[in-house]
């Protein structure tokens, strides 16, 4: 696990410097592209990999972002992510707390058409998905930070902030 502690201020500016985050450490259990939000492998019998999140009705299983980190395979070219895709087996940092570059599409047009909505997998493998427009409440593990696409087959990198831990 690695935390991310950036705590105080700047006393020049007065700015927060940022806020804590959380990554785990993971084994690929299979192709993970960038800014994927990832799941639990349930045929790893050790708990210790993740795959790509399938759909939907498997978000109980969602782990995390995963941001590049680790990855061995092609590095990504979509705009607002870094880092390379992750290859089964690879050892890999999956963001579980904190601020995450997620891609994500919207279940129907309004559900990312503001901020401050629950995410959970697409049913596409490898998005997040907006979740029925609902708000994010208190629980939810993952929710978006900024307005993403608003058409139901378009995809958008967003911000969202993890919360699996």
């Amino acid at each position: 696990m690695i935390l991310s502690q950036i705590t105080g201020f700047s006393p020049v500016t007065a700015a927060l410097y940022g806020p804590e985050t959380i990554e785990m450490v993971y084994k690929a259990g299979g192709a993970i592209t960038v800014g994927a939000p990832v799941m639990i492998d349930v045929t790893d019998t050790t708990g210790k990999a993740v795959t790509t999140g399938t759909t939907t009705t498997k978000t109980p299983l969602m782990a995390g972002v995963y941001e590049g980190k680790g990855g061995t395979g092609t590095a990504t070219a979509v705009t607002g992510l870094t880092g390379k895709a992750a290859v089964s087996g690879d050892i890999i940092l999956v963001k579980v707390f904190g601020v995450a570059s997620v891609i994500a599409t919207p279940k129907t047009s309004s559900d990312l058409s503001t901020s401050g909505k629950a995410l959970a997998l697409g049913t596409t493998a490898g998005q997040a998905e907006g979740y029925d427009t609902a708000t994010a409440k208190m629980g939810m593990a993952l929710v978006s930070l900024e307005v993403g696409a608003t058409t139901a087959v378009s995809t958008s990198v967003i911000k969202a902030f993890c919360r699996f831990v």
